[in-house]
């Protein structure tokens, strides 16, 4: 979804967060993130708190649409409710500390 899509589709605050629906709150770019997962360009897995999390890798396309995306983000981690969208971007660092953080819920959880 390109950004002048984002701003045909969904009312847009001053703050360049969505005013309403499932991605209330959310930045411009959360949609965009979203149709990548829902077009299987992701890595999927369970969250510490159970909840599916979808992975989006941030590309220099995505940077160019959306230049608010952070600097440092190199993953963007989608959490999705039934009436509810939340998109974190992460540096690398926060990634691999959140897939270590998996890893050892997971290995604990079976020892």
């Amino acid at each position: 979804m390109t950004r002048q899509e984002t701003f045909k589709r969904f009312a847009v605050c001053a703050d360049g967060t969505i005013a309403e629906g499932a991605f209330e709150g959310e930045p411009l770019y959360a949609p965009h993130f979203y149709l990548a997962v829902l077009a299987g360009k992701c890595s999927e897995d369970v969250g510490l708190d159970g909840k599916p999390e979808y992975a989006v890798d941030v590309t220099a396309a995505d940077r160019a649409e959306y230049p608010e995306i952070p600097a440092d983000a190199a993953t963007m981690l989608l959490t999705v409710s039934i009436d509810s969208v939340e998109c974190r971007p992460m540096s690398a660092d926060a990634w691999e500390a959140h897939v270590n953080a998996l890893f050892a819920a997971d290995k604990a959880a079976n020892a």
